[in-house]
């Protein structure tokens, strides 16, 4: 994340779609990004109110692989395949802004993949 960690940096890959560019996320939280939310605009708009939310005693937001509890001032990320995974505690006001970076990357139109060249 820049700065104080409150935000994350978005490219495109090949294909258009966003990523998180390395050493701008902890690890856990740009995977979380990029499987559990992943290229659906509808889901991580409801993450985000739920962040926006900040309530605490909520069922947790379970993905592919993490689980989101908020916390009120903080949230953890927990993995539900692998209990070794240490969970990331962080603020959730940082969370919901890397959350938001995210969603405004998913709603921008990605560009497409440049067809390869025949020869």
């Amino acid at each position: 994340m820049k700065g104080k960690q409150s935000t994350i940096e978005v490219t495109r890959d090949a294909e258009g779609r966003p990523r998180v560019v390395s050493g701008t996320a902890a690890p856990i939280l740009a995977d979380f990004l990029e499987t559990d939310l992943r290229g659906d605009a509808t889901w991580t708009a409801k993450v985000a109110d739920r962040l926006d939310e900040a309530g605490e005693g909520g069922e947790p937001i379970t993905g592919n692989l993490y689980a989101l509890e908020i916390r009120g001032a903080q949230s953890v990320l927990r993995n539900i395949h692998d209990a070794k995974v240490p969970a990331l505690l962080l603020p959730t006001k940082d969370l919901a802004a890397a959350v938001g970076v995210w969603l405004a990357a998913l709603r921008k139109p990605g560009r497409k993949a440049r067809p390869q060249r025949k020869e």
